[in-house]
């Protein structure tokens, strides 16, 4: 953040937590989608539809995964027994885990993300 040459770096931080925590929500719209759906179908009908249409919940479940990893790596990443060599590791490891992923999702194998399923 510093290398963006803003003195507010703990607002930026702040940011980029707020969006881990957006897909926490996104999860629970997926989770509750049925009871949400009842309930958008008296006060906005057309969002409701969106809940029953397979390829819009598939655009929707994709990055409910995709936070989920993110904030598993996140959580991972906190604690009082970390070091820097173990930190370099984890982000390592999931980096090289996105790759592999991108790689599966281009031959359409999707198995590393149960929602989008």
């Amino acid at each position: 953040m510093s290398e963006m040459g803003s003195q507010y770096d703990k607002l930026l931080l702040h940011m980029e937590v707020k969006w881990l925590s957006r897909g926490k929500v996104v999860n629970c719209v997926v989770s509750f989608k049925d009871e949400l759906r009842l309930f958008l179908s008296e006060h906005n009908p057309e969002l409701a539809e969106n809940l029953t249409n397979e390829r819009w919940l598939l655009i929707l479940c994709y990055p409910v995964d995709t936070f989920e990893k993110l904030n598993d790596l996140d959580s991972s990443l906190q604690g009082k027994n970390s070091n820097i060599l173990l930190l370099g590791d984890k982000i390592s490891a999931f980096l090289k885990k996105l790759t592999l992923c991108g790689e599966r999702n281009m031959r359409q194998q999707c198995s590393q993300f149960p929602l989008s399923q």
